[in-house]
C-alpha cells in the first residue's frame, strides 16, 4: 500500500543486475493486455552479459484466471537466472482473496509488505530519511512535517530533500525550518477542501480549484485523500467496537456523516484516487487536478 517503499524496493533490484539492467530487466501492468506466453519465453531466456533478468508484472492480482493458470504453471519449474516479480497495488485487494490467489506460489516465493507508514513507524522514517540526507531531524520537527504532508511518503521525501538543502549549515532540521519551508497556509486550505468534500458541499470542486491556483502538491493532496477515505470507512463501516487511531473529534465529526456515504463509494472512490496516484508516479496524466475532479463528480457531489 506504501507506493514510495514498494518503488525503491523495485529499484534496488533493478541495482542489483548492474551496468546491463536496462537489457535484462523487463515491466508489465496486468490492467493491459498482456501476452503471458511471451513474458514466460522471456523469463526463460538467459540474460545477456549479466547473472540475472529480473521481469516485473504490476497489479497481478488482476491477471485473469487462464493468465494466471499459465504463470503458476511456469512457477513450478522456474528459470533459475530468472527473478519474476509480482506486485499488488490496492489494498483492497490486499483483504479479497489475495491469500487464496498466492496459494500457488507457496515455497516458491517470497511476500513483501509495504504496509502504510504512521504513527511512531513513520516518525522514524522520516528521521532515517533525513540521515540518509546527512542530516538529524528533531522529533517535532518530523512530527509537523507529517501533519502538513498528510503522512504522504513521496511528498515527504521531497519534502526532506529539501529541507536538508536549507539546512544545508547545520547539523539539525527544525520545527522551525519545517514552518518556513511547509507553509501551514497550504494544509489548512487542504484540510478546508477535505471537510468539504466529506460533508458533501457543493463548492468541493471550487476548492479543489483554489488548491491547483494555489499551487498544491497533487501528491500531498491525494495523500490526504487516501487517509481520510480510509478513516472515514473504519469510522462508519468499521466492526463494531473498533477504536480507530484518529483524535476523538475527528471520529466524531465522521461518524455524523454516516447517511452522506456508502461503503462502496468510498472504497471506489479509494481506488480512483490511488489510480490517479500511480498515473502521475509514472508520468500517464498531464493534469492530476482535472483527474482528480473527475473522481470526485463521480462520487455525486
Amino acid at each position: 500500500e506504501e507506493t514510495l517503499l514498494m518503488e525503491e524496493a523495485l529499484s534496488r533490484l533493478k541495482l542489483r543486475l548492474g551496468e546491463n539492467a536496462l537489457m535484462n530487466a523487463a515491466a508489465y501492468n496486468a490492467e493491459e493486455n498482456l501476452n503471458i506466453d511471451e513474458i514466460i519465453d522471456l523469463l526463460n531466456t538467459l540474460p545477456f552479459l549479466s547473472e540475472r533478468r529480473l521481469v516485473i508484472i504490476r497489479n497481478f492480482n488482476k491477471l485473469k484466471k487462464n493468465q494466471l493458470d499459465r504463470l503458476f504453471g511456469y512457477a513450478e519449474s522456474p528459470a533459475e537466472f530468472s527473478i519474476l516479480v509480482l506486485t499488488v497495488e490496492s489494498g483492497t485487494a490486499l483483504k479479497k482473496g489475495l491469500e487464496g490467489q498466492l496459494k500457488p506460489l507457496a515455497g516458491k516465493a517470497a511476500l513483501t509488505r509495504f504496509d502504510p507508514l504512521k504513527g511512531a513507524a513513520l516518525i522514524e522514517w522520516i528521521a532515517t530519511r533525513a540521515r540518509e540526507n546527512g542530516k538529524e531531524i528533531d522529533r517535532d520537527a518530523a512530527c509537523r512535517l507529517a501533519d502538513v504532508t498528510g503522512a504522504n511518503a513521496w511528498f515527504i521525501a521531497s519534502e526532506v530533500e529539501k529541507l536538508s538543502i536549507y539546512a544545508a549549515k547545520e547539523a539539525r532540521i527544525t520545527r522551525q525550518d519545517v514552518d518556513a519551508l511547509v507553509k501551514p497556509s497550504q494544509e489548512a486550505s487542504i484540510f478546508d477542501f477535505t471537510d468539504a468534500l466529506f460533508g458533501r458541499k457543493k463548492d468541493v470542486l471550487k476548492r479543489l480549484l483554489d488548491l491547483e491556483q494555489g499551487g498544491s502538491e497533487p501528491l500531498m493532496v491525494i495523500g490526504m485523500l487516501e487517509n481520510q477515505t480510509l478513516q472515514h470507512y473504519q469510522v462508519l463501516f468499521g466492526p463494531p467496537g473498533s477504536k480507530p487511531a484518529i483524535h476523538p473529534y475527528a471520529a466524531k465529526k465522521m461518524a455524523g456523516r454516516k447517511n452522506l456515504w456508502k461503503p462502496q463509494g468510498l472504497r471506489t472512490f479509494l481506488d480512483d484516487l490511488r489510480r490517479i496516484e500511480r498515473n502521475i508516479k509514472t508520468g500517464r496524466t498531464d493534469n492530476p487536478f482535472a483527474a482528480l475532479a473527475a473522481a470526485i463528480a463521480s462520487t455525486g457531489i
